[in-house]
Order: C-alpha cells, then structure tokens, then sequence
C-alpha cells in the first residue's frame, strides 16, 4: 500500500507527497523531494530539494547528497517525493515555499 502524507508550504497551499523508504528505486521525472522521518506516527521534513531527475539525485547520487550526512544524523529513513511537469523556476518557486513554511533542519541556503 503506497504512503502519502501533506506538508503545508509558507504560502499556505498543501502539498501531497508519496512516501517510500529510503534507497527505493525512483523513475527520471522532475520533482520536490524531502528527507522525511517519522515520530510518533507523524512525518517531519529534514530537508526539501527540488530536481530534474529523481532517479540520479536520489538514487544514483544519495552517498554523495550534500545534506546526506546532516540528514542520516537526524534519522531521516523515508524519502517524500512529489511528481511536477513545471520547469526548473517552477520547482524551485515550490521548493522555496516548502523550505519558508517547514523550516527544515538539513536546509542551510
């Protein structure tokens, strides 16, 4: 059974992401994704990054991830994915509004 959790952005839109362990194989389709875990049957963001390929940004590059090791400090164990057709400005515009309203801990920018 596939897993799906909401994370509102600063913006106040909610946002459906699916959610699936970590070193789960992903297509080459843009997207949002965050490093997730969960605590007492809720999901938190660690970290929210926007990218073109989910197949090698999460798949083939995940050791070389520049929020990696903030990331596996904090226990993060699941990936949130969501699919967009937008363009690059696009993903980045939502990954903003994600980042503003979450407030993620792995984010430094």
């Amino acid at each position: 059974m596939t897993q799906y959790a909401t994370w509102t952005g600063a913006s106040g839109r909610q946002y459906e992401f699916q959610i699936d362990g970590i070193g789960s194989q992903y297509r080459s389709v843009p997207g949002i994704y965050m490093f997730v875990r969960s605590q007492n049957e809720r999901w938190y963001s660690l970290y929210v990054g926007q990218t073109n390929d989910f197949n090698y940004r999460i798949n083939t590059a995940l050791k070389s991830h520049n929020a990696w090791q903030c990331v596996s400090l904090r226990g993060a164990s699941h990936l949130a994915t969501l699919v967009t057709s937008g363009t690059e400005r696009e993903r980045i515009a939502l990954e903003t509004d994600l980042r503003h309203g979450l407030n993620p801990p792995c984010n430094q920018q």
